[in-house]
């Protein structure tokens, strides 16, 4: 699949989240991650409900929520084991990563960590473990395929989002722009580049720097918007003209 921008991760996630409150997309046979409105589905229907309050049982839904609101690697979250889910701490543990369907080891050193556990996603995982999309396995994987090992991402890509997003003509787009969405998101809402390298997990902040530094937070552009209203007002001229002739205060005792 093409790897894009936050874009095109809006187009995967925000955008099919809103449009599907005023209708149904049609998918292809057997695409059926999101629980159904309705009493009984058509075969070929999914509905997903906004600020997803759909109740996204197969593995598809949960496994795109866990990367849209940690930007985890697509690798590390179909390594996920039960005991690297700490519920009482409210931490997800990064320890492995898959490749090929294979177990192995994350990118980096420093992709080794633990992240914070939202509350809502918390309770996602859990209901995904209650559920009978759930598959015990040998080796504890929380996803795991009907023989019991790990996703392969590409072929996970292929057989669900593809046509999930070919059918009503949104572009395609790579499950790492979940990555590139969280960080765009984060710097959008004030975080700093410090905190966004830390939840990335990248070696050197230098790195999460040159990646988003052409991000504008929207704080930023608030208060530029603010600056030149004030300004072709004559706000910020009235301000000055007036602290300009209020009487100073004299320090001298």
């Amino acid at each position: 699949m093409e790897r894009c921008g936050w874009n095109h991760v809006s187009a995967l996630w925000i955008r099919l989240l809103r449009e599907s409150i005023e209708r149904r997309l049609s998918a292809v046979s057997g695409v059926t991650d999101c629980s159904p409105p309705s009493t009984q589905p058509r075969r070929n229907e999914i509905t997903i409900e906004v600020n997803g309050r759909s109740r996204l049982q197969k593995p598809l839904g949960t496994i795109c929520f866990i990367l849209g609101s940690t930007g985890m690697r697509i690798g590390e979250a179909l390594a996920l084991r039960i005991e690297d889910l700490d519920f009482q701490r409210k931490l997800i543990h990064i320890r492995h990563s898959v490749y090929a369907g294979m177990l192995g080891t994350p990118k980096s050193e420093a992709s080794m960590a633990s992240l914070p556990m939202p509350p809502n996603l918390a309770v996602r995982l859990k209901a995904f473990l209650a559920s009978k999309h759930y598959r015990p396995n040998s080796q504890g994987l929380l996803f795991a395929n009907r023989r019991g090992r790990p996703f392969s991402a590409n072929k996970l890509g292929e057989k669900k989002p593809r046509p999930l997003l070919s059918s009503p003509g949104i572009p395609l787009a790579g499950f790492h722009a979940f990555r590139h969405g969280v960080a765009t998101t984060l710097i959008d809402r004030g975080a700093s580049i410090t905190t966004v390298g830390a939840q990335l997990r990248h070696s050197d902040p230098r790195i999460t720097l040159g990646l988003y530094a052409h991000v504008v937070p929207q704080s930023q552009r608030d208060a530029v918007e603010g600056l030149a209203i004030a300004l072709g007002s004559g706000e910020l001229l009235t301000q000055q003209s007036n602290a300009d002739s209020a009487p100073r205060k004299s320090f001298v005792s």
